[in-house]
C-alpha cells in the first residue's frame, strides 16, 4: 500500500498528464472535496478538474511545502498554467485571454488505506479571476 505522500504525488502527476483514470483512483468513492465554491463529490471534483485542464492545458501544481500529521498531509503550492480555451464552470464561462496564472493554493488531504478519504482545497477566487483577466485587478 502506498504511503500518504505517494498518493498525493500520484494525484498531482495524474492531473498534470490529464490521466483521469489514475486521478479518480486516488480517491475513495465517498470522498468529499471542500472547495471555495462548496463541497463536491468525486465525480463533481473530476469534472471541475477537467474544466480547468481543458481551459489551461499545461496546468500543473508546484509543491512548495508539505506537512504530515497522522493521516493528514497539508500542501502549500502554486497552480500554474496558460489560459488557452474557455473555462466553463457553474457560474458561467470565462473566455481565454492567453494569460498565464500563478495562483497560490493550500491542499489538505486525509489518507486512509492508500486513498484520499477527505480533501480540502483553498485558493483566492478573486486573485484567480484577476489573473485570468475576468475582472480588474486591485
Amino acid at each position: 500500500m502506498p504511503d500518504g505522500m505517494s498518493v498525493i504525488e500520484g494525484f498531482y502527476a495524474a492531473f498534470k498528464k490529464s490521466d483521469w483514470k489514475a486521478l479518480s483512483a486516488s480517491f475513495a468513492p465517498d470522498c468529499v472535496t471542500v472547495t471555495p465554491g462548496g463541497p463536491v463529490n468525486v465525480e463533481q471534483h473530476e469534472q471541475m478538474i477537467k474544466s480547468f485542464k481543458t481551459a489551461l492545458p499545461d496546468a500543473h501544481m508546484v509543491v512548495r511545502n508539505t506537512v504530515h500529521a497522522g493521516e493528514w498531509i497539508a500542501v502549500e503550492g502554486h497552480f500554474k498554467g496558460k489560459h488557452e480555451k474557455d473555462l466553463v464552470g457553474p457560474a458561467g464561462t470565462i473566455p481565454p485571454k492567453g494569460k498565464t496564472i500563478d495562483l497560490p493554493y493550500a491542499d489538505f488531504f486525509r489518507i486512509r488505506g492508500g486513498k484520499i478519504v477527505e480533501h480540502r482545497v483553498y485558493w483566492d477566487q478573486m486573485a484567480m479571476l484577476q489573473q485570468l483577466g475576468a475582472m480588474p485587478g486591485a
